[in-house]
């Protein structure tokens, strides 16, 4: 276990999911805020709306119990964990971006922009905790992705010597430290102007798909709440939820 003045991180070898593992410890009430799980394995990681999260050894699979300035953050809290987490990637020399609303994505040579990150939301009571995974040193194969992902997955060893590739407990503290020392700056709710610049396609012509109904237009940035920006032939939109892509100038 690595300790910091605010928080301690529990390492383990495997568990079902890190997001069980940290609701179970809460439940003993062993799961203060700020405390963190990673493992090395997951049995049966999951993403977003339930999907599998491909969860191979060396990468990272960690959870963070967050603080209750961030309950009523909404869509802030998980664009808040993905803009720290780009910073720790950017500090390793590796381009990324923000794919709204929750993944972090790498610009791979050869391949263009990819996932390397997602983030998972859950809220159980007073228990708002944020699952990370993120692919270190692999990533899953174009047949393991969901049908009609808006990007292919790599990994950081895709781009990175692999002597610069950081184990994932590494990683971990690395990114706590800037996480803990952004909230101590910013403790009340997230402003998103502070990470809109970073976001993949920003003024960029983009599809968002909602319950198979697609919204085109271009990407002009987030509001107060976190929801993204459209300029559509009807006018600037607000959306809290979609699956964003990029789309051609000519709509194709």
């Amino acid at each position: 276990m690595s300790l910091f003045s605010s928080t301690s991180i529990a390492v383990l070898s495997s568990c079902d999911t890190v997001m069980n593992e940290a609701r179970r410890r809460f439940e003993a009430g062993n799961f203060p805020v700020n405390a963190s799980v990673i493992s090395r394995t997951q049995s049966v990681g999951r993403g977003t709306h339930g999907r599998t999260w491909v969860s191979t050894e060396g990468n990272l699979y960690a959870a963070l119990r967050l603080d209750a300035g961030l309950m009523q953050a909404g869509l802030l809290a998980p664009q808040l964990v993905s803009a720290c987490l780009l910073r720790v990637v950017k500090d390793l020399g590796v381009e990324a971006k923000l794919k709204w609303p929750n993944d972090l994505v790498i610009n791979v040579p050869g391949k263009g922009w990819c996932k390397a990150a997602g983030i998972l939301l859950e809220r159980k009571g007073e228990l708002l905790t944020a699952g990370i995974g993120l692919n270190l040193v692999t990533s899953p194969a174009a047949a393991a992705m969901r049908e009609g992902a808006a990007l292919p997955a790599a990994s950081l060893a895709e781009i990175l010597p692999a002597s610069s590739v950081p184990d994932p407990l590494s990683f971990w503290e690395n990114f706590l430290r800037v996480f803990l020392a952004f909230r101590r700056r910013f403790p009340g709710k997230p402003a998103p102007d502070l990470w809109v610049h970073e976001l993949l396609w920003l003024n960029e012509p983009v599809t968002l798909t909602i319950r198979g109904t697609a919204i085109e237009g271009v990407l002009t940035g987030l509001n107060a709440a976190g929801e993204i920006l459209i300029a559509t032939p009807e006018g600037e939109k607000a959306f809290f939820e979609g699956s964003l892509a990029a789309r051609t100038k000519t709509g194709n």
